[in-house]
């Protein structure tokens, strides 16, 4: 015996096959795409917070310099600018936390895929995460978009939510949450990963010191004003990785312990390095 399909439950018979497909294949597929589509984002924003931290230490320098020259003016505008970039920095840190999450719950949604429902406010989150890079990172603001996109029509279809996709998202309460956290947690990483700023506004004295010449016994004295020897004592520091030891540096620059000793000592009152 056959049985003919009308035009109607045909068109029945595939909306149900189109809803189970979401359910299995096609559904897994798609979260995997975004997983990885998501990795490659969060590594652009790290190569981008890279170079933001190598543009942060040569304008930190300049910044020292400015100070150790008593150029108030130009100390300031440095320090303005590293703030900015510091500003930037936190804000794509943020952004890669917030994107950690992210991937994590997919992953999760990847293994369990009946948990739809927590797909929520992941896709509030990128969404969110998208709007705040637009102005900074435009190529990564626009790839979000499109992943948001994509798992917003995958909940939709699923008959988890009824909101088009166009529709403005606003934030469930773990989704923001979820921002804030980052956005702690990025500010005290910035910390860690960027230099403290020189405290601007002190004179720095001049004077008459000692400096060892080639031979470990004499010694004569010239006029070297304190700048110049915190200057290079600094960038002992730097050429060494924040490391630096008395003896060494001493002997490198042709000055005694002692004088060594001191330079840190002013640097340190000044805000210019910390001891760890």
């Amino acid at each position: 015996m056959r049985v003919r399909w009308s035009s109607e439950d045909r068109s029945l018979w595939r909306k149900i096959e189109d809803k189970l497909k979401i359910s299995n294949k096609p559904l897994k597929e798609r979260i995997v795409k975004a997983i990885y589509n998501l990795q490659i984002q969060k590594d652009k924003l790290e190569n981008t917070l890279n170079k933001l931290q190598r543009r942060d230490r040569q304008v930190f320098e300049k910044c020292i310099g400015a100070h150790l020259s008593n150029d108030g003016a130009h100390a300031v505008m440095y320090a303005n600018e590293c703030a900015e970039i510091r500003n930037m920095a936190k804000l794509i840190m943020s952004a890669q936390l917030s994107i950690e999450r992210v991937i994590l719950r997919l992953e999760t949604v990847k293994e369990f895929g009946d948990i739809m429902a927590q797909l929520s406010p992941v896709i509030g989150i990128v969404g969110e995460v998208s709007k705040k890079l637009s102005g900074v990172v435009p190529e990564v603001s626009n790839e979000l978009d499109k992943i948001h996109r994509i798992l917003n029509q995958t909940v939709l279809e699923t008959g988890v939510s009824t909101q088009r996709v166009d529709t403005p998202q606003v934030l469930n309460e773990e989704a923001q949450r979820i921002i804030e956290e980052a956005s702690t947690i990025a500010e005290q990483k910035i910390r860690e990963r960027f230099p403290e700023l020189p405290k601007l506004g002190e004179p720095i004295a001049e004077g008459e010191i000692s400096i060892a010449t080639s031979s470990p016994i004499s010694m004569k004295t010239v006029n070297w004003t304190r700048r110049r020897v915190d200057e290079e004592v600094y960038n002992y520091i730097v050429r060494n990785q924040g490391k630096i030891s008395i003896s060494k540096c001493a002997l490198e620059l042709k000055l005694t312990p002692d004088e060594v000793k001191n330079s840190i000592k002013r640097l340190r009152e000044k805000g210019v390095i910390r001891v760890i």
